[in-house]
């Protein structure tokens, strides 16, 4: 465990006293590198150390700042002199002085033990002297713990800190252990664990719970950040006491309360704005702007220290196969790991243990030592030998050589010291976890990784990796910087946005087919897009494929052939490909930016070629393999020619279209994407369409499986020939779908799922394709879609409230997969587009809002008593659309609509239900008025029968 220096005031170079931040560094906290030497101690001259996310406080002549001084526990410092550089601040433009600085408790959920005045930490700052009455204070006993549950009110992300203003330990004892876990619900709140771990990847703190021993008053800060909780739950775990004046996070997102975002929403109806504003939130917490990841790996002049965290691969070895891994570790505590032969992150994981005078090493399968519901690691074999018998020198602290060869189909051999320690059988086969999931166990090609177990703690140096020739494959000292972007666990280089902030903390480019839509309309921080955009088409191969998600710390370079984690560029590929199309097409459409779509166009291109290469002879794509595997993992395989890949394959051919159409591509491509999506369209009609159902199926091998996405998908490609066939689909999807928590991704009786699933993303889809048909049928189902499977995760009296959507539900309304299951979760966020665009009724019908729609949904005109909202509009102009509605009597409704420079809006009523044209001012027009920008207009809109 590492110990916490003093908090020290950096100017120019010299120790100061003590400061305290009052406002941030230009627009936002700071990157600082800091240089901590102590010539006192001739063994360490000097320890460069990345202190990332410093808050920092300028002078006037902003030469001067406040930093955390760190310490790994492997030496002490009395007195440093510290050397501050600053790279770029992080942009958190939007975060005002007031909000800035430490996310505290919102509540006290419960408290049990001694604990006295916890509610102070509800106000909590950095305090060696206050008064009592400004002191939590925790007490336990070897027979009670002090036990104090923390509410955030929603689901926040940051770096845990605590400040302890004074501690007194048990009898006989240096340090107190506090105990912090966390959970983005209540439910999951008091689980030994919490409600992780979550091994998946290194974007966050790989554990759910973290012990803090605290022997001296100061300030802690935890080493890796904890992606996203509602509930801290903190518990002195060892006699003695502690008190507090802090406890909270540094925050990673902004944290703006949705009525103070860019955008925002708001109507008559109390659950629809619930429904917007818990949206808008998930998005907000899943926008992580440049450099605010913090490293999950501690880089030291003695080599890289892990502590707890899952193994991280190298990046660039996914095509190896026969090699021997290399490296000098020192286990600190409890032991480490090392992975070989690895995609995805499955592979063979030796994990070793060495508790006093044994030693343990596992050959697992998977990502880690312990389990994560869909990620268990499989036990293949074990070895164990006494310490004393090996004769090595092996202990705790003690440097130590390993190796770990893998060559054909021989036996894994692990080295100490040079010296044949244990082999292993390289085990093959399916293995089938308790849900009935099966796992191909097979140690195949791949990339190798160093990681610790949990409660593990160890040091890393001088690794090497040699092939089965001899040729030399990687070679690093492990005390570089550079080793973290060699990993991908460095700090993030691009904003983006995360498929969950506490699972799965990686850039699903496909997903952001559903926020990127909400951020338009909310925060309306579009970097953050066009950053996961890139994260992902920068790494694109030659043959058009890229990888199906990018870790926040891979760094911004281009892909290196197969080299690269093959596997990752098959995955998801049947319908990702064809939603990145559709996320760089709303990207332009909302932000106008020509220049960015014009510079990727080609790679567009490349990526509808992949897809288009695998159309038959009848004009249906087919798709096989990992490009079959679903985005919804919990479904089956879509193999052969199926309804959802073809629906997808016409929207990015219209997709494709209207971006040449944009950049004024002279040649024939969009009216030849045109031609191709209207040949889909036929193909589909006449081959999938079910005639006696109503509906269209699965598959062309899947006949009668009701499928939600497929339908909802072929009607927003404009497969149905008229409305009515719409409605038709719509009713017989409700007929054979429908639950009590929302609509089933199939029908119970298909097969195709391991258990019933709602799935908030598909719901989404299915309501907005409910609501483009624009009849009042359609209009109330989509409400009830709405009402039913977004209504639990807005209730707040619910053990399962986060304040945001959750991932994926059951058809009871309760999550699916229990704390696995992402409660914060963006691709779940489709109503706050479509709020936005129904209800309120703006929307974009030329690239950057040059020209724009208010056109509210005669549903809502009919059913609301108001709607009123704004969208903020991107440069040159950056204006900001402002628009309301009343509804004043029965066809009677009263407007506002505020106009930007460089916008022109078209205001346009529905007809009302008979028919009737509606009047703007007394002035009848079918086809609305327009309003050049900049202008305010008020008017009255009446339905005239």
């Amino acid at each position: 465990m590492g110990k916490w220096g003093k908090v020290i005031q950096v100017s120019c170079g010299e120790v100061d006293a003590l400061g305290q931040p009052s406002s941030p560094f230009s627009s936002g906290p700071s990157r600082w590198f800091v240089s901590i030497a102590a010539p006192a101690m001739p063994s360490i001259d000097t320890c460069s150390h990345q202190v990332c996310f410093l808050k920092s406080c300028p002078t006037k002549n902003n030469q001067q700042g406040v930093a955390f001084a760190f310490a790994t526990g492997l030496f002490s410092v009395k007195y440093a002199r510290l050397t501050a550089t600053m790279t770029a601040p992080i942009a958190l433009q939007s975060l005002a002085p007031e909000t800035y600085g430490y996310l505290r408790p919102q509540a006290i959920g419960q408290t049990a033990g001694s604990v006295d005045n916890a509610d102070v930490l509800r106000t909590g700052k950095r305090d060696f002297n206050p008064p009592a009455s400004q002191i939590c204070t925790l007490t336990s006993t070897a027979e009670s713990h002090a036990t104090v549950l923390l509410d955030y009110g929603v689901v926040v992300s940051g770096i845990p800190v605590f400040f302890v203003q004074s501690v007194e330990p048990g009898e006989g004892e240096t340090e107190v252990v506090l105990q912090a876990t966390y959970s983005e619900v209540f439910a999951y709140a008091d689980r030994p664990d919490g409600d992780g771990p979550f091994p998946f990847t290194a974007g966050a703190d790989t554990l759910r719970i973290n012990k803090h021993r605290i022997s001296q008053p100061g300030m802690i800060e935890h080493f890796q950040l904890q992606g996203g909780q509602r509930w801290q739950r903190l518990e002195l775990l060892t006699p003695g006491t502690v008190r507090l004046t802090l406890a909270g996070f540094r925050p990673t997102t902004l944290n703006q309360e949705p009525q103070d975002m860019a955008g925002y929403f708001e109507c008559s109806d109390a659950q629809l704005n619930d429904i917007w504003r818990s949206g808008a939130r998930t998005v907000q917490v899943n926008s992580i702007p440049a450099r605010t990841t913090v490293p999950n790996w501690q880089v030291l002049p003695t080599g890289t220290y892990i502590s707890s965290q899952r193994v991280s691969h190298y990046i660039w070895g996914g095509s190896w196969d026969d090699y021997a891994v290399r490296v000098e570790a020192s286990i600190l505590e409890g032991g480490f790991a090392v992975a070989v032969r690895s995609r995805l992150g499955f592979g063979p994981l030796f994990q070793f243990y060495l508790d006093g005078t044994r030693l343990r090493i596992d050959l697992l399968y998977g990502f880690y030592n312990q389990s994560q519901v869909t990620l268990w690691p499989t036990p293949c074999d074990s070895w164990e030998g006494d310490v004393a018998t090996l004769d090595l020198g092996l202990a705790a602290g003690a440097w130590k050589k390993w190796e770990i060869s893998a060559y054909g189909s021989d036996e894994f051999v692990v080295r100490l010291e040079g010296r044949v320690l244990a082999t292993f059988a390289q085990r093959q086969g399916e293995k089938t976890d308790t849900n009935g999931a099966t796992k191909d166990v097979q140690p195949h090609e791949g990339t190798f990784g160093f990681g610790t177990g949990k409660d593990q703690t160890a040091m890393f140096r001088n690794a090497t990796v040699v092939s089965g020739s001899g040729q030399l494959l990687y070679s690093s000292s492990l005390r570089d910087p550079h080793v973290l972007s060699d990993f991908a666990v460095g700090t993030n280089h691009l904003p983006g946005m995360l498929d969950g902030p506490k699972r799965d903390r990686a850039v699903w480019l496909g997903d952001n087919i559903v926020p990127a839509l909400a951020l338009y309309y909310s925060t309306g921080l579009t970097d953050y897009v066009s950053g996961s955009i890139e994260t992902i088409l920068a790494r694109q191969r030659d043959d058009g494929t890229i990888p199906a998600y990018g870790l926040v710390g891979f760094p911004v370079i281009e892909a290196r052939s197969e080299d690269d984690v093959t596997t990752l560029y098959n995955l998801l590929a049947g319908s990702f490909t064809m939603y990145v199309i559709r996320v760089c097409h709303d990207y332009l459409l909302y932000t106008g930016d020509i220049g960015y779509i014009r510079s990727i166009y080609p790679r567009l291109q490349k990526l509808l070629a992949l897809v288009a290469a695998k159309v038959d002879e009848r004009g249906l794509v087919r798709m096989e393999g990992l490009w079959a595997v679903d985005s919804d993992y919990y479904n089956k395989s879509r193999t052969g020619a199926t309804t959802k890949h073809n629906a997808l394959y016409a929207i990015a051919l219209g997709c494709l279209a209207t971006i040449a159409d944009a950049l004024g591509d002279l040649g024939d491509a969009a009216a030849d994407y045109r031609l191709r999506a209207a040949q889909v369209s036929r193909a589909v009609n006449t081959l999938l369409f079910d005639e006696k159902t109503g509906l269209y199926d699965a598959s062309e091998d899947d006949r009668g499986i009701v499928s939600e996405d497929a339908n909802a998908f072929a009607m927003l490609a404009g497969f149905p020939a008229s409305p009515a066939q719409r409605t038709a689909i719509l009713h017989a999807l409700k007929v054979s779908n429908a639950s009590p928590g929302g609509c089933l991704s199939f029908d119970a009786a298909s097969g195709y799922m391991k258990t019933p699933v709602v799935s908030p993303i598909m719901n989404g889809w299915h309501a907005e394709a409910a609501l483009q048909t624009g009849r009042l049928e359609d209009f109330d189902y989509a409400l009830e879609l709405w009402r039913t499977c977004w209504g639990p995760m807005v209730d707040e009296s619910s053990p399962f409230y986060s304040g945001c959507h959750w991932e994926f539900s059951t058809p009871a309304g309760t999550p699916h997969m229990d704390h696995f299951c992402s409660m914060a979760h963006p691709f779940s966020s489709l109503p706050v587009y479509s709020l936005s665009v129904h209800a309120l009724g703006l929307s974009p019908t030329r690239p950057g809002w040059a020209e724009f729609d208010f056109s509210p949904h005669v549903g809502f005109l009919n059913t609301l008593e108001y709607s009123s909202g704004r969208v903020p509009t991107p440069t040159p102009h950056g204006g900001t659309i402002r628009a309301s509605w009343k509804r004043e009597s029965k066809g009677v409704w009263s407007a506002t609509i505020d106009v930007p420079l460089g916008s022109i809006a078209r205001v346009s009523w529905p007809r009302d239900p008979s028919g009737g044209l509606p009047t703007y001012d007394s002035e009848e027009s079918e086809a609305g008025i327009k309003i050049q920008g900049p202008a305010t207009k008020v008017f009255k809109i009446v339905h005239r029968n």
